[in-house]
Formats: structure tokens, sequence, C-alpha cells
């Protein structure tokens, strides 16, 4: 195999990014025709695919959104996905602005593998989400079955980043 046959087979470009998010998004939604649970199937019709900046490649990601209100930023746990909160969203739904985005690498988010996937860039992925969605202050946020380290870690860095109330529950939610 030649050079540029490596360079096109091997290596992403913009264009490549564009590819792999319109094939994410198409996988999804034959992946959400399989769904039995109609509370998976309710909470994964409310998923938008929101385009990020240049850091990400301008990639689109997996978020449920729904809801008006004050804004609640839903963050499942690891080998996770949105659809651990089927069960909570159409409450949840009635009183808030809920934010259920698929973590950096996990769960219907693209992947590639020049990417890392580690705690910073989970957090640099999350505040840029927010950003983009004007999500910047009164957030409050709910994660579940997360390493104590890592919740404290985002906790800290959401916190800096804009006037959010955290709370982390392992294997049992509080509504707030």
């Amino acid at each position: 195999m030649n050079n540029k046959k490596l360079k096109h087979k091997y290596f992403l470009t913009k264009n490549n990014f564009e590819q792999l998010s319109d094939l994410n998004a198409e996988f999804f939604e034959s992946a959400k025709l399989s769904l039995l649970d109609p509370l998976g199937l309710y909470l994964a019709n409310d998923v938008k695919w929101i385009k990020l900046n240049q850091n990400w490649n301008s990639l689109k990601f997996p978020v449920v959104m729904g809801g008006k209100g004050q804004p609640i930023l839903l963050l499942h746990g690891f080998d996770s996905s949105f659809l651990e909160f089927r069960r909570i969203y159409k409450s949840l739904k009635r009183n808030f602005q809920v934010v259920v985005p698929d973590l950096l690498g996990f769960g219907f988010s693209p992947r590639c593998a020049t990417n890392e996937y580690n705690s910073s860039k989970i957090i640099s992925h999350l505040i840029d989400l927010l950003k983009t969605l004007k999500i910047t202050k009164n957030l409050k946020i709910i994660g579940l079955d997360c390493l104590r380290s890592e919740k404290v870690f985002v906790g800290k860095h959401l916190l800096s980043q804009m006037n959010a109330l955290v709370r982390w529950k392992s294997k049992l939610l509080q509504f707030i």
C-alpha cells in the first residue's frame, strides 16, 4: 500500500469527521427502532445532534434535550449512555430544561482512534457543550455511578466554569 492510500485510509480529515458524525447519527436512528422499552424510546425521540466547535472537529454529539425551566444536566455512569435516565426523564422534563449528553467516548457519541478519552477531555467536552447550548448559570447536575475522584474532578471544573449546583448519588438518584 502506498503512502497516499495510507493517508486516506488512516488519517481523518475534516470531511471524514463529518462523514463519521453522519454515520453515527444514522446508526443511532436505526438502533432506536429496536428499543423495546417505551420509556427508552420516549427519551430517544428527544435526541438532538449538537455540532460542537473546532476543538471537536465539528463533530455532532447526541444530547437528549427537553422541557423548560431551570437547566439540569444528567451525567450517566461508566460504560453507559443517556438511556440510563429513561425512567426519570419524562418526570424531570415537566419542571426542568433537561440535558442528557452521552459522555465523550461512551454511548452513541462519536469515537475515533485519534482521540483521547480521559477526565480532562470529558470535562472540556461538557463545558463546550454547555457553552454551545448557552447554559452558563443556575445549572443543576446529577451524576450516577461515577468514581469518587472523577465526581470531584468534574464538579470542581464545572463549578469553576459556571454557577452550578452539583449533586452526586451512587446507584440512587435523588430528585432536586
